[in-house]
């Protein structure tokens, strides 16, 4: 999983942090517009590293089904569990590699099968991953053809993303709207700095316009953030 550590992350806010505090201070020349600038700057990092987190969250599900394939395939064959899992650390891409090989290594330590995939739901938050953990440790517990439980299970996930799928194409024109509205304004703004930057100008100077001007990119950003949450359907 995407993992930056506590000391770095403390690092990376405190200077991103510091730098936008001390930008507002002697850019902008006012305190009052500097401190949110410094909040801003100190929650960049995070934000980062959650968009990192997400990417890879979001990888690891779409390689679900062909990971269930290949479990289900392995464990057709006559292999064990544990060898299924270390023939899915060897053929899958990143990051079901290396999530596959952390559980192997768990099992091989000493850990229980059902402790290691527990362990492995935890760090790939999932409702279809939480859902292959509990069959496959139903399944050890009260036996059963465990590739027909995975071929089943992989056919619901294909079904889930498909719908997922759907939804983005249904819901892409609201995306782009939520986009266009929130770039009108910047571009408008950089028209009017070249074109008459004496009618625009008093907005960037320091005085109460400059306080307007801090309320719309705000009010812009809030609206994005809204139009975004709008458009987000669980499945």
């Amino acid at each position: 999983m995407f993992s930056v550590r506590r000391g770095q992350l403390l690092a990376a806010t405190s200077v991103v942090g510091l730098v936008a505090l001390a930008a507002g201070i002697f850019v902008l020349r006012e305190i009052i517009l500097a401190v949110p600038l410094g909040l801003i700057g100190a929650f960049l990092p995070m934000w980062w590293i959650r968009r990192g987190h997400k990417r890879t969250l979001s990888r690891f599900k779409s390689q679900l089904p062909d990971t269930v394939g290949l479990l289900a395939s392995s464990v057709r064959s006559g292999h064990s569990l544990p060898q299924a899992l270390e023939h899915v650390a060897g053929d899958a891409p990143e990051p079901t590699k290396a999530a596959f090989l952390l559980v192997g290594r768990e099992i091989a330590l000493g850990a229980s099968q059902e402790d290691a995939l527990e362990r492995l739901a935890a760090r790939y938050p999932s409702d279809d991953l939480k859902l292959i953990v509990a069959a496959i440790n139903v399944q050890h517990q009260i036996g059963g053809s465990l590739a027909k439980i995975l071929d089943s299970i992989s056919e619901t996930i294909r079904e889930r993303i498909r719908i997922e799928g759907d939804i983005k194409a249904l819901t892409a024109p609201q995306r782009v709207s939520a986009y266009v509205l929130c770039g009108l304004p910047v571009f408008v703004t950089l028209g009017l700095l070249l074109i008459g930057p004496d009618y625009i100008g008093p907005l960037f100077q320091p005085g109460p316009l400059r306080y307007a001007l801090f309320s719309a990119i705000s009010l812009v950003i809030l609206g994005f953030l809204v139009m975004r949450a709008m458009t987000k359907i669980d499945v």
